[in-house]
């Protein structure tokens, strides 16, 4: 892959990032049902954009696409973080360490079906392997999320949306250089 090659394929990655930490963003700001629906609708065009991304599809393409694995990913991963958001706005300490273990757990297990789905392989296949697999990036994704709610609770909602950005992109660069098989 040329130098140029790699900086479109940077670009394409930083689409769906902005499109996932942006409905995770809205979701904090907006609350309540809309946030929930921007929450959702987010995750489903991620994962559209990241499937035709990592198969060198158009970024929008429908057509040929494995649907149902694609609602299966969005809805998993809206609930994780949707059951994220409700237990870290609770005051006490354990609620915070329980919101990050469901965050990860949650996480991992959609990792697990996602590094399956967006190289074209059924949804469970080595599954247990896959879930091996997704322990660096479901960790650097709940990472980013813990920090990135903290700061944004500090009233320094720019600083952290970058943090959360690079962090999610980050964790997309690493996904998508793993080689399954």
């Amino acid at each position: 892959m040329t130098r140029a090659d790699k900086i479109k394929h940077l670009g394409k990655v930083a689409i769906f990032t902005v499109v996932e930490a942006g409905a995770i963003a809205l979701r904090l700001a907006v609350g309540g049902l809309l946030g929930r629906a921007i929450l959702l609708v987010g995750f489903l065009i991620e994962h559209v954009i990241s499937f035709n991304v990592r198969n060198g599809r158009a970024l929008l393409l429908l057509r040929d696409l494995p649907g149902p694995a694609i609602i299966l990913l969005g809805i998993l991963e809206y609930a994780t973080w949707d059951v994220w958001f409700y237990l870290t706005a609770k005051v006490p300490i354990y609620y915070q360490a329980l919101a990050f273990v469901i965050l990860f757990i949650g996480l991992i297990l959609g990792h697990g079906v996602e590094l399956n789905v967006v190289r074209g392989f059924p949804p469970f296949t080595r599954y247990k392997q896959r879930l091996k697999e997704s322990l660096d990036i479901t960790g650097i994704e709940s990472v980013t999320g813990t920090v990135w709610l903290k700061i944004a609770a500090g009233g320094r909602g720019a600083l952290a949306f970058v943090i959360l950005f690079i962090g999610l992109l980050v964790e997309h660069l690493v996904s998508g250089n793993k080689r399954i098989t």
